[in-house]
């Protein structure tokens, strides 16, 4: 009898435990479905929730995101179809599909494409999303990381080495889990939407390609296309496309010669390819029929042409910098480095605005020299707003105008509270404008200041709000919204008076939809909450115990939020996938 006693009482107290560490939501999901998700199992979902594709020990399954229903699984038959290597006994699907395989959603062609890498026998193989039904497969697209491996193996050992590390090869120091992110970070960067919906860009060791993503045609190819991926695709207003190729920078350690931007028609006629320098790139845009590609140095491109007009060396900064502006015939940019005479200055923190000639790159002014660090910058009628932290501040937070005529400082606010020592919030968030005023939050306060004087009109209290670190401030309405490690906050745009406020989790990432704001808190027991913002009424709270391991896709430490912030999807500790209505 003992011995049935200890194990009863012993699986009481057991039970007694987990219940305690139940995980209480306020909402129950809409579905769940036991997906049997691992550590590095394959993820995606398409950008409207309307399919969710998840690889797990046993399969790869297409989910219905609207109603959790399984589509279809990809079955034993497809696997032994697509295996040209038998696996190894005892290492599970998702294990396999780690070493081997990528996925890719294609929202608007309902086509799932299916990688597959292992060394040299690289197969593309398209699966429609609505039936599971295999359109096409291709073993002609050489792709993998191998196909570069190869390459510069012969460029030399110390070469081969540090393209190695910057890729994602194999080496002592790193596990196979931190090699196989490596590899998936750069395999993200191969395959983009085309955006007519019908087709995709794919990056491959022999230039870039067009395919249809439902029948598998090859639209047009450029071999001569370089780069180790895709940064950017735009589509102009005559339905040329604008390609930036992009994604590791080659060219730090010497092989892999050159990276290429791209104006291509829909047919695939080459209107011009011009080289940039590829080196850590932060995007590219079109303005006033000029190409700005945002780099080490930046450049810019004649739209028409493609010929190379200027460039400005700038360093790279630990702070994100600026994007640059673009308005009237010039250049607007925090600038990281300046040159005097033959003297290159760097500071590795955007601490002047330069204002640049468009079509020649004369400077015409730079701001005087201060420690600051600007984080934000934005044009203002005659004024250029910049907002950051540093002695400009007396090395608080703060927000400067300057004119935009000559660089002048016009106004600045007096320094913001000080953030403390461990906040993970900013100095000062990004500058808002409505009609003449200008928003802005510091640590302490929410701040409202005339746009012509810079005159102070009022300072919100954040204290009464206990919104923590600042995130982020949005304008709704009449309402200044502001988000913080601890919550979020209204606050009346005409007076500062405190229209609401909730605390409802730690808040780490925010997703503003519209009227909705979603507040996503993260470690291991997670939860989102719906802010209706035209009512600012906090809805109930959905918390669930997180899926803490690595994935690959979508759900790598994120929740996903559908289009209108009104339903979030999760994968659990169990390795479910579950869908909620906030």
């Amino acid at each position: 009898m003992k011995p049935s006693f200890y194990r009863l009482a012993g699986g009481v107290f057991l039970a007694a435990i987990l219940q305690g560490c139940a995980v209480k939501s306020e909402i129950d999901p809409d579905w769940s479905h036991a997906a049997d998700v691992s550590e590095l199992s394959a993820t995606g979902v398409s950008s409207d929730g309307s399919y969710v594709v998840i690889g797990d020990d046993r399969d790869v399954r297409i989910i219905d995101g609207d109603s959790g229903r399984i589509i279809t699984t990809l079955g034993d038959d497809f696997w032994q179809r697509l295996a040209r290597h038998s696996r190894i006994a005892g290492v599970s699907l998702s294990e396999f599909m780690a070493d081997s395989y990528r996925m890719t959603i294609l929202d608007e062609a309902r086509v799932m494409l299916l990688f597959d890498y292992r060394l040299d026998d690289e197969i593309v193989t398209a699966i429609d999303l609505d039936s599971g039904r295999e359109l096409w497969r291709n073993d002609q697209l050489a792709f993998s990381l191998e196909k570069y491996g190869i390459a510069i193996r012969a460029a030399g050992r110390a070469a081969g080495q540090a393209l190695g590390r910057l890729l994602g090869a194999d080496h002592q120091e790193e596990t196979r889990e931190d090699r196989l992110h490596r590899q998936h970070e750069y395999f993200s960067r191969l395959v983009i939407a085309d955006p007519n919906g019908e087709d995709f860009l794919f990056k491959t060791y022999h230039g870039l390609f067009a395919i249809n993503a439902r029948s598998g045609q090859m639209r047009w190819h450029l071999p001569e296309f370089s780069g180790a991926g895709l940064g950017d695709v735009i589509e102009l207003p005559d339905g040329d496309r604008l390609i930036m190729g992009g994604g590791s920078n080659l060219m730090a350690v010497n092989v892999a010669s050159n990276h290429h931007i791209a104006r291509v028609s829909p047919s695939g006629d080459v209107r011009w390819m011009s080289e940039y320098s590829g080196s850590r790139v932060a995007g590219m845009q079109v303005a006033e029929q000029r190409v700005i590609v945002d780099a080490s140095p930046l450049e810019v491109f004649d739209l028409e042409s493609g010929r190379k007009l200027w460039e400005v060396e700038i360093e790279r900064s630990p702070v994100e910098r600026p994007a640059p502006i673009v308005a009237d015939g010039h250049l607007y940019h925090a600038t990281t480095s300046i040159r005097e005479g033959s003297r290159l200055i760097q500071t590795r923190v955007p601490f002047r605005i330069s204002k640049y000639e468009l079509d020649s790159g004369r400077k015409i002014w730079r701001t005087d020299n201060s420690d600051t660090t600007f984080t934000h910058i934005k044009l203002a009628g005659d004024r250029i707003l910049a907002s950051g932290f540093g002695d400009l501040f007396d090395g608080n937070g703060g927000l400067a105008a300057f004119t935009r005529a000559d660089g002048r400082l016009d106004w600045s606010s007096p320094e913001f509270g000080r953030r403390g020592m461990l906040s993970t919030g900013l100095h000062a968030t990004a500058p808002r404008l409505s009609g003449e005023r200008v928003f802005i939050a510091g640590p302490e306060h929410l701040y409202a200041f005339q746009l012509e004087d810079g005159r102070l009109l009022f300072a919100g209290n954040l204290d009464d709000a206990d919104v923590g670190g600042i995130h982020n401030l949005i304008l709704h309405g009449d309402t200044a919204v502001v988000v913080g490690r601890g919550g979020a906050a209204g606050f009346s745009q005409r007076d500062g008076r405190l229209l609401f406020a909730g605390n409802p989790l730690t808040v780490h990432e925010h997703h503003h939809h519209g009227s909705s704001l979603v507040l996503e808190q993260k470690g291991r027991t997670g939860g989102a909450v719906l802010l209706d913002l035209d009512a600012g009424e906090f809805g109930p709270i959905m918390r669930y115990r997180r899926f803490t391991d690595r994935l690959f896709g979508d759900f790598d430490g994120r929740i996903f939020v559908s289009r209108d912030g009104r339903q979030v999807m999760t994968i659990n500790g169990n390795g479910d996938v579950s869908r909620y209505t906030l």
